[in-house]
């Protein structure tokens, strides 16, 4: 359910037509969790990538996989 909920509120800008992509919406942690850029020093991936059970390259992969349409 976590990563369901991930994929919701990543998604949610770019159903709104505010980005093109999940990682372009700079109030969102999604960049920072895959690894992409460090937007917000306080934003914590750890819990995301360790229920992916992957390496954190691993993880930025299945990440941007699960917000693709």
């Amino acid at each position: 359910q976590l990563l369901a909920a991930f994929r919701y509120v990543a998604r949610n800008p770019v159903r709104a037509g505010l980005c093109v992509r999940p990682e372009d919406w700079f109030w969102s942690a999604f960049a920072t969790s895959c690894g992409l850029a460090q937007t917000f020093p306080f934003v914590d991936a750890s819990v995301v990538v360790a229920t992916i059970g992957a390496t954190r390259a691993n993880a930025s992969q299945v990440l941007r996989a699960l917000t693709r349409d």
